[in-house]
């Protein structure tokens, strides 16, 4: 679902047309087909919100940019220099659209997880009220004894030996609570790094808790368990997330 007003659609549109590149040929036609291939570059990346829609304008202008300087380059071509200088501006401009890109798919991950929670907690929301079945009627003393009876038979008395306590299996470990994972995709709400480094490391461990001097971590051990291994769409997305960063960062 998209939150994008269409005032801060028609003011990227603007931001567009002002920083693109101008046409080889300065007519109104090729001024008009370049701006118009560019809103569509724009409308493919599917902006959510006026975070994302800034994100799409520096992929698109970047993108646009790169090209012009791969021209350059090719008519400088008899010139060492500056094809040199020209293919150099073009490889950082199309490293800027690709970091743009990763952070855009990433915000688009993040925004789409939270609002299927959003959908989910709705969708259940009409199941919490729905009506009870009546409780049956009371029987008389006599024959609710007969009934429980009829029902649950007497079993003679069991014997347990020693050993067979130890040959039952071990229980398997209880999964994180409903309300452990509520506060831990809060805190990777506010907190979207730490979670991330949390979750890759397994908790918060000597090597990394440098990390996160300054962040107030959770002090309920079943949260930071949530954090590790709770399964939810915002956790989930936590998945990677801190390998990705690198590769924008790099």
């Amino acid at each position: 679902m998209s939150h994008l007003s269409q005032a801060a659609r028609l003011e990227c549109y603007l931001e567009i047309g002002a920083t693109l590149p101008l046409p080889v040929e300065p007519t109104e036609a090729h001024r008009e087909s370049r701006l118009a291939t560019a809103v569509e570059a724009f409308n493919a990346l599917r902006p959510g919100n006026a975070y994302e829609a800034m994100l799409a304008v520096q992929i698109v202008v970047c993108g646009a940019h790169a090209l012009k300087c791969l021209r350059c380059a090719s008519v400088h071509h008899d010139d060492f220099n500056k094809s040199t200088t020209c293919r150099n501006q073009a490889a950082a401009m199309m490293r800027e659209a690709r970091a743009a890109r990763r952070i855009l798919a990433q915000e688009q991950k993040l925004r789409l997880s939270v609002e299927a929670i959003a959908g989910t907690d709705h969708a259940q929301q009409p199941a919490s009220i729905a009506p009870q079945p009546a409780a049956p009627q009371a029987l008389p003393p006599h024959s609710a004894a007969m009934t429980e009876q009829t029902r649950h038979p007497a079993l003679p008395p069991l014997h347990l030996v020693p050993g067979d306590a130890a040959a039952q299996p071990a229980p398997s470990e209880a999964a994180p609570s409903s309300e452990a994972i509520a506060l831990a995709e809060a805190f990777t709400l506010d907190n979207l790094i730490a979670a991330a480094q949390i979750r890759e490391d397994g908790g918060v461990t000597p090597q990394n808790q440098i990390l996160f001097r300054g962040v107030p971590l959770p002090t309920d051990p079943a949260v930071m368990d949530a954090l590790v291994r709770g399964s939810s769409p915002i956790l989930d997305a936590l998945n990677g997330l801190n390998q990705e960063l690198s590769d924008v960062a790099a």
